[in-house]
């Protein structure tokens, strides 16, 4: 009878020292006949990797490539690949993939541990000050680290460069300050930072309709931080950090302006102290200027423009604007006496011959908007109480003071409707018995009269 023959099945890829001895290979990991035999087998991952770790790599690539051709040549041509490259290719993408996800695991917890680290230090100190700014203590202001936030940021301040940055002023002489000056300037300083991050989210929210309330919030959070910079470290002015001070802090009486225009458009009540306030900020910018050699610091440096002026010659004609205004001496000297508040007579006289002034520099031929500002900066604070008291002859020297505002509205998006709003706060505020002498200043406004044209 003829044996029959046990069928039984190749190894393929058996390991290394079976091919050698030309015994079947159990393909385990190590094989069994190597674990009898106490060889170390190409099979096993973890001995391999082993092996190639203890043994120094090739001095040069040739010698390196003549042992892989010695290797090739003792291969089959079925067996290109053997099959410990095979494992050892497996364990390697295996490794690189955990090293890279720790690595991600490790970047995650730096980057929580920095946001961290950062919102501590803005709590309690100014981490981000340019050099040679003193920080502020206790401040309030906590500088946002998140992406979104800092993405936004930078399309504030792309936007201002780009757009906003044209439209704050008339006189073309002046541009280059806001296109240039501006945002050289706050690149040092924080504090201006905010403010053009604020007024380009103004100018943003005032442009697009449809997204007001989100441009309006990120405006009044830059504004706030700008302002309690601004106003923290007024004791801390130099000729390096004077233009900053003068430019913000023009900025965020640009804001303040908007929004008495903007109340006014929006059919909302204007409250004189509004208005009261808002030349206190100006007022703020006046005080700087009069600190020792600020004023020569600002007006010899790039803000100079801002201050050029412009003389008048004498005129034949006194024009309208001035017999009204000059008529307010006796007009306030009767009112002081009817209230028996005489101490109220220096400073309203000092705002009328303050108020001519204006008039004149207005008036110049080479003369810009910037100089409508010229009254409220130079007011007394005495002046300015009386106008946050709602006295009756602050209101109609004010009431004069906004026809000359009016003619500068259509070509400031900031401006538009401010005359318009503080006409109606004196008119709400002021008592009937004084009402006739604000007559002439509510026609000019609600005609849209040009005084500058009209004379």
């Amino acid at each position: 009878m003829r044996s029959t023959r046990l069928p039984h099945t190749k190894s393929r890829r058996g390991c290394m020292k079976c091919r050698e001895r030309h015994v079947k290979c159990d393909e385990r990991r190590p094989c069994g006949n190597c674990i009898r035999r106490s060889d170390s087998c190409s099979l096993d991952i973890s001995s391999s990797s082993r092996r190639l770790e203890s043994q120094p790599l090739p001095r040069n690539t040739s010698s390196f490539n003549d042992a892989r051709r010695r290797s090739n040549d003792r291969m089959s041509p079925h067996d290109t690949l053997p099959a410990a490259a095979h494992y050892l290719d497996s364990a390697f993408q295996s490794s690189i993939t955990g090293r890279t996800s720790s690595i991600k695991k490790l970047l995650v917890s730096l980057i929580e541990e920095i946001s961290s680290l950062d919102q501590e230090i803005s709590c309690h100190s100014e981490a981000r000050l340019p050099r040679g700014e003193t920080s502020i203590p206790n401040s309030s202001v906590v500088w946002e680290t998140s992406p979104g936030d800092w993405m936004r940021d930078l399309q504030l301040f792309h936007h201002y460069c780009s757009a906003t940055c044209m439209t704050l002023a008339c006189n073309t002489s002046i541009h280059h300050v806001w296109r240039d000056v501006v945002p050289q300037t706050a690149c040092s300083h924080n504090f201006l930072m905010h403010g053009i991050l604020a007024i380009s989210a103004l100018h943003l929210a005032h442009t697009t309709p449809d997204q007001e309330d989100k441009y309006s919030a990120v405006s009044t959070q830059h504004q706030t931080a700008a302002l309690e910079l601004f106003t923290s470290r007024l004791h801390h002015v130099t000729r390096s950090n004077c233009h900053a001070y003068i430019l913000v802090g023009s900025i965020i009486h640009m804001m303040s302006t908007f929004s008495i225009a903007d109340m006014h458009r929006k059919r909302e009540a204007v409250a004189i102290a509004h208005v009261s306030q808002s030349f206190k900020l100006l007022r703020g910018i006046q005080d700087i200027l009069s600190l020792p050699s600020a004023g020569e610091w600002v007006k010899s440096g790039p803000l100079a423009s801002f201050f050029t002026t412009t003389k008048v010659g004498s005129v034949g004609v006194v024009p309208e604007f001035i017999e009204h205004v000059s008529a307010l001496v006796e007009v306030t000297r009767s009112i002081a006496s009817i209230m028996g508040s005489t101490a109220v007579i220096s400073p309203c006289l000092r705002a009328i011959e303050i108020l001519k002034h204006a008039y004149q520099a207005i008036a110049g031929a080479s003369s810009g908007p910037g100089s409508m500002w010229i009254w409220p900066m130079s007011l007394s604070q005495d002046f300015l109480n009386l106008i946050n008291d709602k006295h009756p002859a602050a209101l109609i020297i004010l009431s004069h003071y906004v026809v000359l505002v009016q003619p500068f509205e259509k070509g400031l998006w900031f401006l538009y409707g401010w005359s318009s709003g503080v006409i109606a706060a004196v008119e709400c505020a002021i008592d009937t018995a004084w009402k006739e002498w604000i007559e002439w200043p509510t026609l000019c406004v609600r005609e849209a009269t040009d005084i500058l044209e009209k004379e």
